[in-house]
């Protein structure tokens, strides 16, 4: 019998997430104590909903194909393609956000604007959750390291001669 790794949802509402993500650590720790209570001594966390911080997000015919994510394994028929979307959604894929954010970043710090390092590091660190396929991959690590380098603002020494 298989084993039951974590918690997964998967809305598919009109306007919501269409993709399976996994539950954060206060959705989880929400549902599991209202499951487990007695009647009316923790409120309902349902309906759960995705924000960017469900990740990473699996494409329904990913998950089942490639990832083995799956409520029951012939829940549903899959085409033997990944039938590509005509477009993508920050609502499914949260990493458009980030890489879009660090991408115009980048040419802002370029052109003149103060490098907000710690931002650009959270960013590069959340787009390693990406979703499977993403359409954002990003810039890696090394990357950002070397571009973070080149634009940081000196530290100031208080050795400065005054002349």
């Amino acid at each position: 019998m298989p084993q039951c790794n974590r918690v997964l949802l998967h809305e598919s509402l009109i306007e919501g997430s269409r993709t399976i993500y996994p539950l954060t650590d206060d959705q989880f720790h929400q549902l599991t104590a209202y499951l487990v209570s007695e009647s009316g001594e923790v409120v309902c966390p349902l309906p759960i909903q995705a924000s960017p911080s469900n990740r990473p997000r699996y494409n329904p015919w990913h998950a089942i194909k490639e990832c083995h994510i799956f409520r029951n394994r012939y829940e549903r028929r899959t085409l033997k393609e990944f039938p590509w979307p005509d477009t993508y959604s920050h609502v499914d894929y949260p990493e458009i956000t980030d890489s879009l954010w660090q991408q115009n970043h980048m040419l802002h710090v370029q052109r003149g604007a103060p490098l907000n390092e710690t931002e650009l590091r959270a960013a590069t660190q959340r787009l390693k959750l990406r979703s499977h396929p993403s359409p954002m991959a990003g810039y890696g690590e090394d990357v950002i390291e070397a571009f973070i380098a080149k634009h940081k603002a000196p530290a100031a020494s208080g050795t400065e001669d005054p002349a």
